[in-house]
């Protein structure tokens, strides 16, 4: 005997119209998962609490994310999702190389930023024109420096230890749950390899010789630091955020990455053991 369909969750008085439609029930229920892992901790993370906290009809988190570990999972995609939006918010000015304007995801690599969307990578210019759509005319796209990618990653750290606090107090939490539970493995590393690429990228701009290398160190640093300032042992006794001192570390932190790696040395050949000396003995 088959298992009939589940369906969707009854709807309250107002009727359909007052409900947002599945895509963006989704993004609500990962949104305020996150929020009460933010605040909860994970024991405060049910479905019927999603449900309440996010004014939806009873059973509608368990309809769309049967499991736990399929709402965790979730809201691994959408903290990835918003890192990224954030990283990108940077890059669209040209401070932060690595957005997703360009070829390749990289600003100015390939295509100007407000090139027409209809023409692609490889779309050929006269064909364009033909068709009455001119690609603009720019001025061509300023190299990034160290300097501004400094001062763009600092406001991007500035951001998450201030209104996106808790964003990143859940990220943290979620994360550990991931080392307990290993059906939720696959899902973290996925969502962790957005924000790994986009570090290479902006590193390989800026001329790291090994770029996937160096974006392990930066992003093990920046992790390393929002939990320092976030939950580490003295964060309630250390001085809010200052975007400058940011700005010099986050500096501190790129010239390390970006630092040459060391040549491996040749081992040193062992000098040939002398021959023994024999004293002479008693005549």
């Amino acid at each position: 005997m088959s298992t009939p369909p589940r369906t969707p969750p009854r709807t309250p008085p107002g009727g359909p119209a007052a409900q947002p439609p599945p895509a963006d029930r989704r993004t609500l229920i990962a949104d305020t998962a996150i929020a009460l892992v933010a605040s909860s901790g994970l024991r405060g993370l049910t479905h019927r609490a999603v449900d309440g906290a996010a004014a939806l009809p009873a059973g509608s988190t368990s309809y769309y994310f049967r499991t736990r570990t399929a709402l965790i999972g979730a809201c691994y995609q959408r903290l990835a999702e918003l890192d990224l939006a954030d990283f990108d918010d940077g890059a669209g000015s040209g401070s932060v190389p690595g957005g997703s304007a360009g070829a390749g995801g990289v600003p100015g690599a390939g295509a100007h930023a407000d090139a027409d969307p209809g023409a692609g990578p490889g779309a050929d210019v006269g064909a364009v024109r033909g068709a009455g759509r001119v690609p603009p005319v720019g001025p061509a796209p300023v190299p990034p420096d160290r300097d501004a990618t400094a001062a763009a990653l600092a406001e991007l750290l500035y951001r998450w230890l201030t209104v996106g606090r808790a964003r990143q107090l859940a990220r943290f939490e979620l994360s550990l749950e991931a080392a307990r539970n290993p059906d939720l493995e696959t899902d973290f590393h996925r969502a962790g390899q957005g924000s790994r690429a986009r570090a290479a990228q902006a590193l390989a701009a800026l001329g790291a010789e090994r770029p996937e290398e160096a974006a392990e160190l930066l992003i093990a640093w920046t992790d390393g630091l929002l939990y320092d300032r976030l939950a580490g042992a003295l964060a309630r006794s250390l001085p809010a955020p200052d975007p400058a001192e940011l700005a010099s570390t986050v500096r501190r932190m790129l010239d390390a990455a970006l630092a040459p790696p060391p040549r491996a040395v040749p081992a040193a050949t062992p000098a040939p053991a002398s021959a023994p000396r024999h004293l002479p003995g008693p005549a």
